[in-house]
């Protein structure tokens, strides 16, 4: 149930604020509601941001090692004997599972941009959507991911 403000009331109250009233069992709730829309240019940042996220999980030499470590742990959990993983290939476990065509989910998910562009996407939707401090981060990550395709393009 709702009420509206009188008329005396409208000019001291901005235009739209209502009286709200919460009965039990209702599904009003007093107070302002978040936003469920966003800017254009949270867009454009969440997009960015997504770039840097897939970029730094799929090929940054930052996390090779970590990379490297869940990709043999992949193969190991697979079904390999320790053998075969006493070897490690000479470019390391994550090159070796974007040319293999056998290579575990993880492995993929770990090594495709496009697979793991669409998971980083939706966490990075939905910490807009639930984390208050999510705009920082993505403003620093969309930051960095602007400034690797901007470099990508100078003539050194």
């Amino acid at each position: 149930m709702r009420w509206r403000s009188s008329r005396s009331w409208s000019r001291l109250w901005p235009s739209g604020w209502r009286w709200r009233c919460s009965w039990p069992g209702s599904t009003t709730s007093p107070g302002p509601r978040p936003s469920t829309t966003s800017r254009p240019s949270d867009l454009a940042i969440d997009l960015l941001a997504t770039h840097r996220l897939t970029r730094l999980v799929t090929a940054d030499v930052l996390t090779q090692s970590a990379r490297d470590r869940l990709v043999g742990w992949s193969y190991r959990q697979r079904g390999w004997t320790e053998d075969d993983t006493d070897i490690e290939p000479a470019s390391g476990w994550a090159d070796y599972a974007q040319v293999d065509p056998t290579a575990p989910k993880l492995a993929t998910l770990l090594t495709c941009r496009w697979c793991a562009s669409v998971y980083l996407g939706a966490a990075v939707v939905a910490a807009r959507r639930w984390l208050p401090g999510w705009g920082y981060v993505a403003t620093a990550l969309a930051a960095s991911s602007a400034a690797a395709l901007l470099a990508a393009m100078e003539d050194d």
